[in-house]
């Protein structure tokens, strides 16, 4: 994977922008499944005392390889056993994703935060805590 980040600070405002190429024909497994991928994203933060509150767009080419061959790193394999493994593989990989979410410094002891993410449509909240 091979990638790039811009962040700039203005004032309480946190504006980063990534973009990252992944290579899929040089690893031996994923070379028969997958292709090579572009993902970019752009996100915001912004700050209120203690409170930081996020929001982020995602975009990522599709990885699924539509010509698949029958085999697997030189071994056979069913063309169905191979577009089975995708399918199971990518079901949580969507092109467009938007995400958002708040956290808070010094939670419960000083040092330590929380943070909560929620991406629409997928019915999932992340919540951690960790240090800053």
């Amino acid at each position: 994977m091979l990638g790039a980040r811009y962040a700039a600070r203005f004032g309480t405002l946190l504006l980063a922008a990534d973009v990252y190429y992944k290579s899929c024909e040089n690893a031996d497994l994923y070379r028969d499944v997958y292709i090579n991928q572009w993902a970019f994203a752009l996100g915001t933060q912004l700050t209120r005392g203690k409170m930081k509150y996020r929001l982020r767009y995602s975009f990522n080419t599709s990885p699924v390889n539509h010509s698949v061959g029958d085999s697997l790193n030189g071994h056979p394999v069913a063309q169905e056993a191979i577009y089975f493994l995708q399918a199971t593989s990518l079901a949580a990989i969507n092109q467009h994703r938007i995400s958002g979410g708040f956290g808070r410094e010094d939670f419960l002891l000083p040092g330590l935060g929380c943070r909560v993410v929620h991406r629409p449509g997928t019915h999932v909240a992340i919540w951690g805590f960790g240090g800053r």
